[in-house]
């Protein structure tokens, strides 16, 4: 097995090239006051910044149980799980859409294989490349670049 390099310079430098080559998924959400987004660590941030795009309420790991378990209208446009693994913190909020909320959430990942995907409704996988989970530059950098489409070139000349 190849040995990936160690330096996030190389992941950075790797993923603004690979950006604008990628195919991204269509995302089928309608634009509300009543979508509901919710990560944890660095998904919570791109998870906030899902609202530009299609409006709505965010919540991260810290909160999210309180403020949706208390709220007495339920009736969400959609709930989103960001998650780059689709795993470990995804898991038990998609239970607790389920279950507190009655909502079978949305995941957004980069892993086809996502744990928590057989407990949601759809799955929107963007492209990543292989780096170090503790990076997360491609897996959190495609979500960033679909929603915003700067352009990686000049970043990448800004960078060098």
């Amino acid at each position: 097995m190849e040995q990936l390099p160690k330096h996030l310079d190389h992941f950075v430098v790797e993923t603004l090239k690979a950006l604008p080559t990628w195919q991204y998924p269509e995302i089928d959400l309608p634009k509300s006051d009543r979508n509901v987004f919710i990560g944890s660590g660095n998904a919570a941030s791109v998870g906030k910044l899902f609202l530009d795009k299609f409006g709505g309420l965010y919540y991260d790991a810290s909160d999210y149980e309180k403020q949706l378990g208390q709220m007495q209208d339920k009736n969400f446009a959609s709930v989103n799980i960001v998650s780059a693994s689709g795993g470990k913190d995804s898991l038990p909020m998609a239970d607790f859409c389920q279950n507190v909320l009655g909502i079978k959430p949305n995941l957004i990942t980069c892993n086809p294989e996502a744990p928590a995907k057989e407990k949601t409704a759809k799955q929107f996988v963007f492209p990543t490349l292989n780096d170090p989970p503790t990076y997360n530059t491609s897996t959190y950098g495609s979500m960033i670049y679909w929603l915003f489409g700067e352009d990686p070139a000049k970043i990448l000349k800004r960078l060098e």
